[in-house]
């Protein structure tokens, strides 16, 4: 074995012995060395408790590794990099035991700590090569851990040569498996003397273009080790040629509540993965993303400095991209853009940063013409509340934190939507009050709520003539009462309380009607925040003259202008209510197994039905968990546990479901952040990342929208569910995850899309 004083001797000058100010303000521990100057020496080596600091990247292994241990299993899931500490536990050998706070107790080599390792000279140009019969491989140079080439090489196995120090060159050496058990393991160097190369060649340049015969596996070994953050785009474009696509990125901000960061996605697309790089606005990476198809769950694993690497396993086809052109695409500040209203001119968007509790600090609301998108004007709502509502010409916006005072207070203000001017303003300072908001006839209402711990007191509803803010009528009303009101076009103040419904004239307070509550009180209109399904509302089509509300343990069909039942669904216990429309209730339904504890959600399976309004009946019954639900002539489209599918509106039977191998207890419905969009031939659907497209005839998932990245952000199911995906005749508005809402044709892109699928059809043959 290599002693160690002939190591350091060989090695010296270390760099990476240092102790901060930090620890020398709270002192070193008796016995351990401090290095304020930063060398080794043949007598000077690292013992228990001394502090290092890399100078580049330093392989870490969780195990200590011998000449014995298999080079495709190092299981070397992190590199340490530059700027990281971390504390000496132990020494054996040439092999160093250290601890951080980070990744615990791991193992790393003594050469890589040193000024040596870091005169490596990474490869400009890499370089395929075969090796000797007698060449080693050893795990730094002079290293006595050593591994025969031959026994560890597969075959006629070509090596990737990708950095030289002196006489060394050191070879990628890929892990088998590379990702298990949620960990993603990364390509090792080894290395081995030069005049043991038998043959080499030059990588080509475009190793992940198209026609390109380097394997993706080979290939995602070399991005691991020479695709860092900072990388220059020039030069991961000669690694891996002209993108076939380049999007829009998601928000690169790392910090909290800094403006939102947008930068360049490049897309590489392979039938057996698609490779993303995303740069930052000044062309340096920021990220790496791998979607690999065929899993058996559907599963994201982020590794590396920051989190900077993801990969996406999908358990669904992975659809290749199509290009559609739109019609214009507004940008927004935020990270999401859900449409709440529109006019024939204007449309009024809420931006949101998809955050919540206290990561959520950012939201605002604005209008952008519908003939350009063009912005028109713009409210910052900070961290607080936002209620907003239009009525024709007019936006009512409550809020309960002022940004620009940084401080807490109720504002309902009255804008005009064509320019953003305030009409008229309500400010009321009294922190203690929770204000809820809703329109009705020629109304704005307003309830003002104790805090929790003041049951006791009564709320105030209050009511204002929606032109001029002048107060119409105030009264007390319990401190459980909620508005139930939803647009302007109802005729009456709708206030649920824990005992009835109550419908008062808007200008005179009289009471109108009232209908008791059927059961114990049920959860706000604002439904189950985690449940992909909730009502369906089209912003630009009018309302209906009789809406479903939750009265009790009660969904009834209330007639607005005499209160009358039209429909009555009663619900059992844990029962959740999807409304498709008017007639049509989409029903899940937890059912206990004859082994189920009650403990456990994944030991429950569900059952969903289809009830008919109009028949008073369930209609059919499916297995699984239905949701998000679009009935187009006589079939029903839906996800089945989150997979698209579609069945027969009638009976329920099955029409097709889109090709997946998703286990029978996974639950993938958080995957649709909106509804379906259904156009003559196809399906659009946000789906998981992508907006994807569906043959509506086959369920053949045919691809996914150039530029179009989706998202769905948690507690904001009814904006995602109504905001995410509407259309107006010819006209398809998308809200995006990267906070853009973006115009198309459906004619035209529909077109583009028999031209482009076409196309492939024809090259196949």
């Amino acid at each position: 074995m290599l002693s160690l004083s002939k190591m350091a001797a060989g090695l010296s000058l270390c760099t990476v012995l240092i102790l901060s100010p930090l620890d020398a303000a709270l002192g070193a521990e008796a016995g351990h060395t401090t290095f304020a100057a930063t060398d080794f020496s043949s007598t000077v080596l690292p013992k228990k408790g001394d502090s290092l600091e890399a100078q580049q990247r330093v392989p870490l292994f969780p195990k200590q590794l011998t000449a014995k241990s298999d080079i495709h299993k190092l299981n070397a899931s992190y590199y340490g990099q530059k700027g990281e500490r971390f504390k000496v536990r132990d020494m054996k050998g040439e092999l160093l035991k250290i601890h951080s706070d980070d990744w615990g107790e791991v193992w790393t080599p003594l050469w890589y700590w040193t000024k040596d390792a870091g005169q490596v000279v990474q490869l400009g140009e890499l370089r395929r090569i075969t090796l000797s019969g007698k060449a080693k491989l050893a795990l730094t140079p002079n290293s006595s851990i050593t591994w025969d080439s031959q026994s560890q090489a597969a075959g006629d196995a070509e090596w990737v040569a990708a950095a030289q120090w002196k006489s060394w060159v050191a070879v990628l050496v890929n892990p088998e498996p590379w990702q298990q058990d949620g960990e993603i393991y990364q390509p090792v160097l080894l290395w081995i003397q030069k005049q043991d190369i038998a043959s080499e060649a030059p990588l080509p340049p475009g190793s992940f273009a198209p026609g390109s015969k380097i394997s993706t596996d080979m290939f995602r070994n070399i991005a691991s080790w020479l695709m860092v953050p900072g990388t220059d785009s020039s030069d991961v474009k000669k690694l891996l040629g002209a993108p076939q696509f380049i999007e829009t990125s998601g928000n690169l901000q790392q910090e909290t509540g800094k403006p939102m960061q947008l930068g360049k996605t490049w897309r590489y697309e392979r039938p057996d993965g698609q490779f993303l790089v995303t740069f930052s606005q000044e062309g340096m990476l920021e990220r790496i993303g791998w979607i690999i198809p065929g899993a058996n769950e559907s599963r994201s694993i982020y590794t590396g400095e920051d989190y900077r690497y993801s990969y996406h396993f999908m358990n669904t086809p992975m659809p290749e991209t199509l290009q559609a052109d739109p019609l214009w695409r507004q940008q927004g500040d935020l990270d999401f853009a859900y449409l709440l209203a529109a006019t024939p001119d204007i449309l009024l968007i809420k931006g949101d940063d998809g955050g919540f509790s206290g990561m959520h600090q950012s939201s605002n609301i604005y209008a952008v013409t519908r003939a350009d998108g063009k912005k028109l004007w713009q409210v910052e709502v900070g961290f607080g509340i936002l209620q907003a509502e239009a009525a024709g010409e007019l936006v009512t916006i409550l809020t309960d934190y002022n940004p620009e005072a940084k401080q807490y207070e109720n504002r309902l203000r009255q804008i005009r939507l064509s320019d953003g001017k305030v009409l008229w303003e309500k400010k009321s300072g009294d922190s203690g009050v929770r204000a809820g908001m809703g329109l009705a006839q020629n109304s704005v209402i307003m309830l003002e709520t104790p805090d929790a711990g003041e049951k006791d007191q009564p709320a105030q509803l209050s009511v204002f003539d929606n032109t001029t803010g002048k107060l119409k009528w105030k009264r007390e009303v319990p401190a459980e009462a909620q508005i139930f009101n939803a647009g302007s076009q109802e005729p009456y103040v709708l206030v649920r309380d824990q005992k009835a419904l109550n419908s008062y004239d808007p200008n005179s307070g009289r009471v109108k009607w009232a209908v008791e509550l059927q059961g114990p009180q049920s959860d706000y209109a604002s439904y189950d925040a985690y449940y992909p399904g909730g009502p369906r509302i089209n912003p630009f089509e009018p309302p209906s003259s009789s809406r479903w509300m939750l009265l009790g343990d009660h969904w009834m069909l209330l007639d607005l202008q005499t209160g009358n039942s039209l429909a009555d669904y009663a619900l059992t216990a844990n029962e959740r209510i999807e409304l498709i429309d008017q007639r049509y209730l989409l029903v899940q339904r937890p059912m206990k197994t004859a082994d189920h504890t009650g403990i456990n959600r994944s030991e429950e399976q569900y059952e969903s039905a289809l009830y008919d309004a109009e028949r008073g009946r369930e209609l059919w019954t499916m297995k699984g968990r239905a949701s998000k639900g679009t009935i187009a002539g006589d079939a029903l489209y839906l996800l089945a546990d989150g997979i698209p599918a579609a069945v027969r509106l009638d009976d329920g039977k099955p029409i097709w479901q889109m090709n997946h191998i998703t286990a029978e207890t996974e639950n993938m419905s958080y995957f649709a952040g909106g509804g379906y969009m259904v156009m003559n031939d196809y399906l659009l659907l946000p789906y998981g990342p992508n907006l994807i497209v569906i043959d509506r005839q086959s369920g053949e998932l045919l691809g996914r929208m150039e530029n179009m990245l989706m998202g769905y952000a948690e507690l904001r199911e009814l904006e995602s569910r109504n905001g995410t995906i509407n259309s107006s005749g010819d006209e398809l508005y998308v809200g995006t995850a990267n906070g853009a809402t973006v115009r198309f044709s459906l004619r035209e892109i529909e077109q583009e899309f028999i031209l482009r699928l076409d196309s492939v059809e024809e090259t196949s043959y």
